[in-house]
């Protein structure tokens, strides 16, 4: 039984997403953030969505939407999820903070960013959530739903352009190890 157990527990560790506090804000071509790859040869407009994911409840946010060198795309402008009742100061391309009006747990689709785009985009360009530096303070945050709110370091997510396979959108974060430091753990 426990050279099962230790033959299992790499595979349950790495499948496990090791996220902040304030969870994942990713980018996907859906509300519900299954889908993160685009082709910019499919859409005159493309309108990314940003989630707020894997958070146990939170009522607000702070980041930047970075676009990559290769993505040739045109920000058009963004519109908040009708959803929220939502107080914004800034936008996605140079940086927003986010208070939701409501406290909301997993999958929020928090707002739409629009691009025109040409069909030039370059093989693995992307768009990526990132830190929001001119924020008070600086960083990509969460707010949570405390009665008395606290700042929570939230993960940011990629969405790939012409993503030819070799790429995952969200960068799961996880701690090295031994293999003596596993063992460790199940000794008697």
């Amino acid at each position: 039984m426990k050279k099962i157990l230790l033959m299992a527990l790499p595979l349950i560790l790495f499948s496990i997403p090791a996220f902040g506090q304030g969870g994942l804000i990713g980018l996907y071509t859906d509300i519900w953030g299954s889908q993160c790859d685009f082709e910019d040869r499919s859409y005159d407009i493309l309108e990314v969505k940003v989630v707020h994911k894997f958070s146990p409840g939170m009522s607000g946010s702070q980041f930047k939407v970075q676009a990559s060198p290769g993505f040739t795309g045109v920000y058009l402008g963004e519109e908040f999820s009708p959803q929220l009742t939502a107080l914004f100061i800034g936008n996605t391309q140079t940086g927003i903070g986010i208070a939701y009006g409501a406290c909301y747990s997993d999958n929020l689709h928090v707002i739409t960013i629009r691009y025109i785009i040409y069909g030039t985009s370059e093989p693995l360009s992307y768009l990526e959530v990132v830190t929001h530096l001119g924020g008070a303070p600086p960083g990509l945050w969460a707010t949570s739903c405390d009665h008395i709110p606290q700042l929570l370091p939230a993960q940011g997510g990629r969405a790939y352009i012409n993503n030819d396979g070799s790429a995952y959108c969200t960068i799961t974060p996880n701690r090295n190890t031994t293999w003596g430091g596993i063992k460790a753990l199940y000794a008697e």
